[in-house]
């Protein structure tokens, strides 16, 4: 759920919570989900960015910097622009 910081299982558990807090009601849970998971379109982008051969830049690296204290890692701006510079 979140490639750039290799992360799938703390979304995943985060889902369930979010599943069970919904009690049943399906429009309620996509709300929340849609809700908590916002920052995954700037991780989209940034994938889509790859993906397409384009050039990455100081944008890119601050979405996997921020997206990686998410997570619980600590990926630093400089860290994350060479890394995604090697992954194009």
């Amino acid at each position: 759920m979140a490639p750039l910081a290799g992360d799938g299982i703390v979304p995943g558990m985060r889902s369930v919570e979010l599943f069970l807090d919904a009690g049943g009601d399906a429009e309620r849970y996509r709300r929340m989900v849609f809700e908590e998971f916002a920052w995954m379109e700037e991780e989209r982008e940034v994938l889509d960015t790859l993906r397409q051969g384009k050039r990455v830049g100081l944008r890119q690296a601050r979405v996997l910097h921020r997206n990686s204290r998410r997570m619980g890692m600590q990926v630093e701006l400089k860290e994350a622009l060479g890394l995604l510079k090697n992954l194009r």
